[in-house]
């Protein structure tokens, strides 16, 4: 039987008196179509991203197709060099043991996976639950990647045991087959949603840690805007440092205007310097203005910019829009923890300390990295309930490393009664910001709030400061 495979041209015989140039002719005139296709490809893949390893990559490519004679569709050529930025499937469960209830069952968290992380993440490209579908017939990662065209796998086991159903779920990085991250929790009919979510969220911190090894697949702008944000991340919280980390994400969105990490985080670092320098409030106001309503524009179904939108109308003293672009956000996503703490942040800015506790905690109960420590630390002072608060608001300082949480570990300190550590703190607030001072601390709070209660409330606060030496 004749190979259908034609013989590369490199190991073609020479006739007697053919010249190379009218070999080559002969030989690429029946082929010249497929050629073609396949050079735009090659070429391709040495420009994407601007990136020498895909710039190697693709000459590996040309070579094996035109020189080894082994061809591939354009598609999975590119499919299979460069997968989509932050893109994921969520494969079929294993189910042990096998049973037609738990398979039911197997397929719902999938289904569900899959829709809460479409729906939460729009920055990712989540590959539908019926085309994930289609990988049930392999194990192999890389082959799943391949097939799908995705850097990222989600998969593992659904067991039955004495203890109930449990779910072993890990995240598998397809280039290589690495194992990125994994859990295993029991799930419950109750809290089956809540636990789906900090699965979810867990995961999306995972790929967001491997920004760095995805870059390549971006064109070269977004690459750069993306570096520049990376090291805006990598500023630390010092108020002198706030100014450059401004100037990187502006830099960023000139590269990008629309994109929308450098916008959640510069709207970050606008609120942080407000909270700094309140006395130039309408002047950082504006372009936090802007940010948050050109976010909603653009990405009207992302719950992270009606977060954004939120923090700037409260800062606007618009307090029915800030709770109306929150519900807006939960409805897109009920279970982002940024989300759920900003609701108990507007109830303890508007003077309700004791309703937003439930808002922290189920934030928590999603994400134990969330941020409700420093939530409950100052709501629990609100309360006058100083000896609860002091616990919270040192483990505070871990996720928000600044002078306004120095001072709020010295004023809770001082208010339980402990003086010399409350002293310790003062010192560590003033080392942070040498300006600090009670009526720099009261500027703040009628920042964050003209409700009269939070304002009150925030009399205990300043008055903890006085009693550890803060100066007037």
């Amino acid at each position: 039987m004749t190979d259908p495979t034609p013989t590369p041209l490199l190991d073609l015989p020479l006739p007697r008196g053919e010249s190379h140039l009218t070999r080559a002719a002969r030989y690429l005139r029946p082929r010249w179509k497929r050629i073609t296709a396949m050079a735009a490809v090659a070429a391709g893949a040495l420009t994407v991203g601007g990136h020498l390893m895909g710039g190697v990559a693709g000459m590996w490519e040309f070579y094996r197709t035109f020189v080894s004679g082994h061809e591939k569709p354009a598609a999975s050529v590119l499919a299979a060099q460069v997968p989509p930025f932050r893109s994921i499937a969520f494969v079929p469960l294993a189910v042990a043991p096998d049973s037609a209830e738990d398979q039911q069952l197997a397929k719902s968290v999938v289904a569900d996976l899959t829709a809460a992380t479409r729906r939460a993440y729009a920055d990712m490209v989540v590959v539908s639950n019926a085309s994930a579908q289609q990988a049930a017939a392999t194990t192999d990662p890389k082959k799943i990647g391949r097939e799908l065209g995705v850097r990222y796998v989600a998969g593992g086991t659904l067991r039955r045991s004495a203890g109930g159903v449990e779910l072993e779920l890990e995240l598998i990085d397809t280039l290589d087959g690495r194992q990125l991250w994994s859990e295993r929790v029991f799930l419950d009919r109750n809290n089956s949603a809540q636990t789906l979510a900090r699965l979810r969220v867990a995961m999306k911190e995972t790929v967001s840690d491997s920004t760095q090894r995805e870059l390549h697949a971006l064109p070269p702008n977004q690459q750069q805007a993306w570096q520049l944000v990376m090291r805006a991340s990598n500023i630390g919280p010092a108020i002198e440092d706030q100014p450059e980390a401004q100037r990187l994400l502006e830099a960023a969105l000139r590269l990008d205007p629309d994109f929308p990490i450098a916008m959640r985080m510069l709207n970050i670092v606008l609120f942080q310097r407000i909270q700094d320098e309140p006395q130039r409030r309408d002047e950082l106001l504006r372009p936090m203005e802007d940010l948050s309503a050109r976010g909603v524009r653009a990405m009207p179904n992302d719950a992270r910019v009606w977060r954004a939108r939120a923090s700037t109308l409260r800062l606007e003293r618009n307090w029915n829009g800030a709770f109306a672009a929150n519900e807006e956000a939960l409805r897109l996503d009920p279970f982002d923890p940024g989300t759920l703490e900003q609701h108990g942040a507007l109830l303890l800015y508007n003077g309700h300390p004791e309703q937003s506790l439930e808002w922290f905690a189920r934030a928590r109960a999603i994400s134990p990295a969330s941020g409700a420590d420093v939530w409950e630390c100052l709501a629990y002072m609100n309360l006058a309930r100083d000896g609860d608060a002091v616990p919270l608001c040192e483990r505070g300082v871990l996720l928000w490393d600044r002078w306004i949480m120095h001072g709020l570990v010295a004023g809770a300190h001082a208010n339980a009664g402990n003086l010399d550590k409350a002293r310790r703190w003062k010192d560590r607030m003033m080392a942070s910001n040498p300006r600090a001072s009670l009526s720099l601390v009261r500027a703040v709070i009628d920042l964050n709030s003209d409700h009269p209660a939070f304002r009150a409330q925030g009399e205990r606060w300043i008055e903890g400061l006085r009693k550890a030496g803060l100066p007037e």
